[in-house]
C-alpha cells in the first residue's frame, strides 16, 4: 500500500478524522481519497495505524522486485495534508508498505 504509518493515535480517532476530511472536500478536489487500514498486533505489539491512498494485491506466490514500485510525489502530497489534519505523528515519509493479509 502508498501511505505513511501513525503513531500515538488510536484507528476510532483517526477513522473520525478521516470521514471528517472526506465531509469537507470540495466539488472540484480531485485528490485521492485517503482510506485507514490497520494492522492486528502479534500480542507483543500494539495494533498499528496506517493510512494510504493506494495498494497493488500480489497473488500468493508472487514475487515482484521493491523497484518495481515507484515513489508518487502526487500521494505524497495527499498523504501528508491528511496526515497533518488528523491526530498523531507520521513515523516516515509516505511511500509503498508491505502489509501482509492473514486473513
Amino acid at each position: 500500500m502508498y501511505g505513511v504509518e501513525l503513531a500515538e493515535t488510536d484507528w476510532p480517532v483517526v477513522y473520525d478524522g478521516l470521514e471528517a476530511l472526506r465531509r469537507s472536500r470540495r466539488e472540484d478536489d480531485t485528490d485521492e481519497d485517503v482510506q485507514l487500514y490497520t494492522v492486528s498486533g502479534n500480542g507483543h505489539r500494539d495494533d498499528r495505524v496506517i493510512i494510504g491512498v493506494g495498494y497493488e494485491e500480489l497473488p500468493p506466490g508472487t514475487c515482484k522486485s521493491a523497484k518495481d514500485f515507484e515513489a508518487s510525489p502526487e500521494r505524497d502530497k495527499v498523504v501528508l495534508r491528511a496526515a497533518a489534519a488528523l491526530p498523531g505523528r507520521a513515523l516516515d515519509a509516505p511511500g509503498w508498505l508491505l502489509v501482509h493479509d492473514w486473513s
